[in-house]
């Protein structure tokens, strides 16, 4: 994978796991509450595969 979009794939990961805490304390709606674990684990997911692809190591 290229560089640059690898880093564009770890900000997205990254901006998906703080919507997901995000949701988790947010008090109003109780659905986004119920759907803030998945999208967190979701982009933690993201993450950990990133940080296994090889090509990272030539940074």
């Amino acid at each position: 994978m290229k560089l640059m979009m690898m880093k564009n794939i770890y900000r997205v990961a990254t901006g998906i796991i703080l919507l997901g805490f995000v949701m988790l304390i947010q008090p109003l709606w109780m659905d986004a509450f119920s759907w803030g674990l998945p999208v967190m684990i979701v982009g933690i997911v993201i993450y950990i595969v990133l940080d296994h692809l090889p090509g990272k190591a030539q940074e």
